[in-house]
């Protein structure tokens, strides 16, 4: 499983739609933001909030990575999914052992 021992920053691009997510990740304390505002501000639905978390419920080391995002174009649900394939293209950046678990999730 992938885990935050390194101190290594890393980035994945999401697209979907017309919408694209630029994700940085980094090793902490599981801190969530999206151009500049906490995901559960931004994400109004909490199934919405899940969706773009998925990657981290499949590994379940939600509470070992911050995000950081920025998102523009499309709507809310091109944006969430973008955001979504971001973050797993990041933790596979990681650790590429992942790769598998969240391509059969996906």
């Amino acid at each position: 499983m992938a885990t935050a021992k390194n101190k290594k920053i890393y980035r994945g691009t999401g697209r979907r739609k017309n919408a694209i997510a630029a994700v940085i990740l980094k090793p902490g304390s599981g801190k969530r933001t999206i151009n500049g505002r906490d995901f559960k501000d931004y994400f109004h639905s909490e199934v919405q909030n899940m969706i773009a978390n998925l990657p981290f419920a499949i590994l379940g080391n939600a509470e070992e990575w911050d995000v950081e995002v920025t998102a523009r174009g499309g709507g809310i649900a091109g944006q969430m999914g973008a955001v979504r394939l971001g973050i797993s293209r990041a933790l596979v950046a990681n650790d590429a052992e992942v790769k598998p678990a969240l391509k059969k999730a996906s």
